[in-house]
């Protein structure tokens, strides 16, 4: 398989939702974290947090040893969330586009974005008229 979809998928272990980032799927990326939240949220119970630094700190040490403390059932649901996720992301990597007027670079063959003057992949330089489209 494609480094890509491994990269997405470890992403997506670490933060439901930031595999998906990566591959810039940001709907996916936001439904993604929002579920991994709310099932979080229906498991710990934590005080709203001040916005400083120090109060943002201690919360995120009180979810991490409330996470560390979840029973079996909640780990599970919890780790179930993350699975799905990972497996989510590596598809959408792992799947070839369909899309049959994706710019592609022509030295490495990955989709580029049409506002860039790079790849993003293989850096190398692009340009309107060095630019293949698929088809």
């Amino acid at each position: 398989m494609n480094r890509r979809a491994w990269i997405a998928a470890l992403l997506s272990f670490l933060q439901p939702g930031l595999g998906h980032a990566y591959l810039r799927a940001w709907r996916r990326a936001v439904t993604w974290f929002l579920v991994w939240a709310a099932v979080t949220a229906t498991f710990v119970e934590l005080p709203s947090p001040s916005l400083t630094v120090e109060g943002l700190r201690q919360t995120a040490t009180q979810l991490f040893a409330a996470l560390g403390g979840l029973d079996l059932v909640p780990s599970l649901v919890l780790s179930a969330v993350t699975a799905f996720a990972m497996v989510d992301a590596f598809r959408l990597a792992a799947e070839p586009t369909t899309d049959d007027t994706t710019a592609r670079c022509p030295e490495c063959g990955k989709e580029t974005d049409e506002d860039l003057d790079f790849c993003p992949w293989c850096t190398a330089e692009l340009d309107g008229g060095r630019r293949e489209e698929t088809g």
